[in-house]
């Protein structure tokens, strides 16, 4: 019979829908899901759940492995087929912090869309730590849970000055009291 006929009782031949996933499955050279396809409307009607690859957007699926047209769910299919994954490459980006004379932190390598983990606090003598800013103005302030990473970012360090006031009271003479006031960067009393 040709391809696509029908049987004597009218129902299509079944055909078999072979779904290449390209390496989506981690360490695998290709994971495959198989639909047999029968009836009158010859279509999957619902295609396999989108497989996952790192660093990738799945694209759809495609008959051939670096071109051909796109397979839909309405699709008919006339014969045996093969179709592919089809992957994008996520943008990655560098995300660098700028201490500002701080202790220094490691540049994160991020996927376009992620949020970033707080890399911790550095440290700069004389100074508290304010958190971590987009702007070297340090007006917005980078909010690791929420904040997404879409390019190449720098974020700042605020740094902020303190101003203690040191009370000394002398045991022997507990009225007489003397207080000096300690501002950052630190200074030595003397």
């Amino acid at each position: 019979k040709a391809s696509g006929a029908k049987t004597a009782r009218g129902s299509a031949i079944p055909r078999t829908v072979t779904f290449n996933c390209q390496d989506a499955a981690p360490g695998a050279s290709d994971t495959i899901i198989v639909r047999s396809v029968s009836g009158t409307e010859m279509t999957v009607g619902i295609l396999p759940a989108d497989p996952v690859r790192a660093g990738f957007n799945f694209a759809g699926w495609w008959t051939a492995p670096g071109g051909g047209s796109a397979f839909l769910a309405e699709t008919v299919v006339a014969e045996d087929i093969t179709v592919y994954a089809r992957w994008s490459a996520l943008s990655t980006y560098i995300v660098s912090f700028d201490t500002r004379g701080g202790s220094p932190i490691g540049v994160r390598k991020l996927i376009d869309g992620e949020t970033l983990k707080s890399p911790g606090n550095p440290e700069k003598p004389g100074y508290l730590f304010g958190g971590w800013f987009r702007e070297a103005a340090c007006i917005t302030p980078w909010n690791f849970s929420s904040d997404k990473v879409v390019a190449d970012t720098v974020l700042y360090a605020k740094w902020d000055s303190y101003t203690w006031i040191v009370t000394f009271v002398d045991r022997a003479n507990p009225g007489q009291v003397e207080k000096r006031t300690v501002s950052s960067p630190a200074v030595s009393l003397g």
